[in-house]
């Protein structure tokens, strides 16, 4: 199975779900807290930010949880002014492919 999970979120956000493997987990917006204590393998990890959020112990929680390198797991913060103020709640993509194979005789 193979999952691309992502988040734009406008309002304020705290991610916490219980998804033990994913190929991409992408968080963006309004993040202001990042759980996934089931986790145990992620392709690409990365999260971006406007809110305040400790990704030094995002990244180190990911990477320890995963046994996943610095080159995938990605965490920033930044102020990008007032346009979160409208309250345009958040946006969600999330994607399973769950992959079959038959054998032909």
């Amino acid at each position: 199975m193979t999952v691309w999970f992502s988040v734009d979120a406008y309002d304020e956000l705290d991610i916490n779900l219980p998804f033990q493997e994913a190929q991409d987990i992408i968080l963006t917006g309004n993040i202001t807290g990042v759980q996934f204590p089931n986790l145990t393998s992620v392709d690409i990890f990365n999260v971006q930010t406007v809110a305040s959020l400790d990704c030094d112990s995002v990244r180190d929680t990911i990477m320890t949880a995963t046994n996943t390198t610095e080159y995938n797991v990605h965490c920033g913060t930044s102020s990008l002014g007032s346009h979160f103020d409208l309250n345009l709640g958040a946006t969600v993509a999330f994607v399973v492919v769950v992959g079959a194979f038959v054998g032909l005789a």
